[in-house]
């Protein structure tokens, strides 16, 4: 009995920390839009930066970051000259010993809520919380994958969301 609920136990544990959830509606997404309306609603305070368009060599990217450049938003296009999307990562350092702890939560919701209100239109409040709450999960649609990972460090904690264009 006493192995019963251990393993129940251990299997509720295991659902609450590993969720997918299917996205039912999504837009196409290209780069020039995306990174068009990442910088609208986030102002890119710690500053915008995105690489040569000409590069002949290497994806383009654009990455936004917010002033204290603990929270960051990246895109990176399939191909230079490329409308297409490969990934987009939102990043946030979560520092153990910060001095505005608080700050650092609100810049990583804004940003959370823009990715999520461009990749999971209708799953935005579970994408949210599972990122701020550091639960691992997974959403799932017919053109891309968005992974959530909480990662521990010695200092600070490592929140990504990051979406894989198929």
């Amino acid at each position: 009995m006493k192995y019963l609920l251990l393993a129940a136990f251990t299997l509720s544990l295991t659902a609450c920390f590993n969720k997918t959830y299917e996205i039912k509606e999504f837009n196409s997404h290209m780069f020039s839009d995306d990174s068009s309306f990442i910088y609208s609603h986030l102002k890119c305070e710690g500053g915008a930066m995105q690489t040569d368009p000409y590069n002949s060599v290497d994806n383009e990217v654009f990455r936004c970051s917010d002033k204290t450049n603990t929270v960051y938003f990246e895109i990176e296009s399939d191909g230079n000259n490329s409308e297409d999307l490969k990934s987009a990562t939102v990043l946030w350092k979560d520092w153990y010993n910060e001095l505005d702890p608080q700050e650092s939560e609100t810049q990583a919701k804004r940003y959370i809520a823009v990715f999520a209100k461009l990749y999971a239109k209708d799953h935005q409040v579970k994408l949210v919380e599972s990122f701020i709450k550091k639960q691992n999960s997974n959403f799932k649609s017919k053109t891309y994958d968005i992974t959530v990972k909480a990662d521990k460090k010695d200092f600070y904690s490592v929140k990504t969301a990051t979406v894989k264009f198929l």
